[in-house]
């Protein structure tokens, strides 16, 4: 994630990385305006999703419980401020620069909806509890986030095992 945000530090691209790493899904961040940033709390109330006619239209979040505030870091606030937008480009291009980035820095691949699994590990890692996670991440409940993103909390606890194990 580190080497990510460094390769995107500077570019267009920069942001929307950041946005995911704080749990977004991708349908939020492209949806989001200069409108939703107050301070540095975003409002995530909208998506930009594909109609039936493959035409990208701006719909309500994905449940009730996906429209929430987040409090986002004085660095991706400046950073919106400055350049004057979210993120502006189509929704694809974000996952296609993502694995350009993957290769070139010779990591694996990875879909950017997978920074939700980050973002929910970190959490967690972090000792914030399931309703907390789910709240911040928009889950409509917590057993949903539990459930979905458990593999990955799951993981994390094993590295810890092997590593007390190996001391």
């Amino acid at each position: 994630i580190k080497r990510l945000c460094e390769y995107f530090k500077g570019s267009e691209y920069e942001c929307g990385l950041l946005l995911s790493i704080y749990g977004l899904r991708r349908s939020e961040l492209c949806a989001l305006t200069l409108d939703d940033l107050e301070g540095n709390v975003l409002t995530i109330n909208k998506a930009l999703v594909e109609n039936r006619d493959k035409q990208w239209v701006v719909k309500t979040t994905k449940t009730t419980e996906s429209t929430r505030q987040i409090v986002i870091s004085d660095y991706v606030s400046d950073l919106i401020r400055k350049q004057g937008y979210i993120y502006k480009r189509s929704p694809g291009q974000l996952n296609e620069q993502l694995a350009i980035a993957q290769s070139r820095l010779g990591i694996p691949h990875f879909s950017l909806h997978k920074m939700r699994h980050f973002f929910a590990s970190y959490l967690h890692d972090m000792g914030y509890s399931p309703k907390q996670i789910q709240e911040s991440g928009g889950w409509k409940t917590s057993r949903i986030m539990e459930t979905v993103y458990q593999h990955a909390l799951e993981m994390d606890a094993a590295k810890q095992n092997i590593m007390n194990d190996i001391s």
